[in-house]
Formats: C-alpha cells, structure tokens, sequence
C-alpha cells in the first residue's frame, strides 16, 4: 500500500492530520510508529485552536528528524534545517494560501459544505512533499 493510501486509511481510522503525516514517514526518518503517533497526539485540528495546520506540523516533525541535529550551536545544520521547513512551509502556502487550521476549514466549508473535506487533500499533499523532500 503507498503511503498516500496509508495516511488516508489512517485518517479515517480515527488519527488526525499530524498522526496521519507522521506516522506513514516513520520508516524513513527512523522513528518507532507508536512514538510518533504519541509525539503528533496534541497537534490535529492546528493543535486544538486552530492554529497551523497538523499535515504541516507532522511533514515538519518528519523533516526535523531526518535533517535536524542534536549538537547545541550546530549553526550550520540550523540553517539547512530551516531552509528545508521554509520550503516545505512554502509550498504549503502557494497551494493552500494559508498554514491555519480555521482558515482551510472555513474555506472548505465555504466550498464544500463540509470542513472537514480538505483533510484528505492536505495529508495527500504534505505525505507527497514530505516524501520529495525525504529524498533530496
């Protein structure tokens, strides 16, 4: 099963958007599943208020542990690292034209009469550019 297909199916077991990112990349980024559906438990609905997204947070989590460091001062890696979530930030932007939460529910409500619609297309979008980015 690919991973946009995993990630759906476990968004519609009940994990949200963050979990449903995260967890399909652990394989990746070497991270236990059961770590990373805990790590991503208070980030869905924009970590509860709102807020940025959690297909953006999850995507975010997966490229820190890939590329981020854990030496203090590792001013290089902090700029490489930052790069790569300004990237992935922006991206998310262009296509959706904001990072909150209320906003793309709200949007999708507006256009489909359903909040909630746009989840599937966010998790489909920030698996594949997680993924991308994974690889370069």
């Amino acid at each position: 099963m690919d991973r946009e297909k995993l990630a759906l199916d476990t968004h519609e077991k009940g994990a949200n958007c963050a979990q449903s990112v995260l967890v399909v990349l652990c394989d990746e980024i070497g991270l236990d599943r059961d770590e990373a559906l805990k790590l991503t438990a208070c980030f869905g609905r924009g970590m509860g208020s709102g807020e940025v997204c959690g297909t953006l947070s999850g995507a975010l989590m997966a490229l820190g542990m890939k590329y981020g460091s854990v030496k203090e001062g590792d001013l290089k890696s902090k700029k490489a690292m930052s790069k790569k979530a300004y990237e992935f930030t922006e991206k998310f932007k262009k296509k959706y034209h904001t990072v909150l939460c209320r906003e793309l529910l709200a949007d999708s409500q507006k256009e489909n009469g359903d909040a909630s619609a746009i989840c599937p297309k966010l998790i489909t979008s920030a698996v594949n550019w997680a993924e991308e980015m994974l690889h370069k």
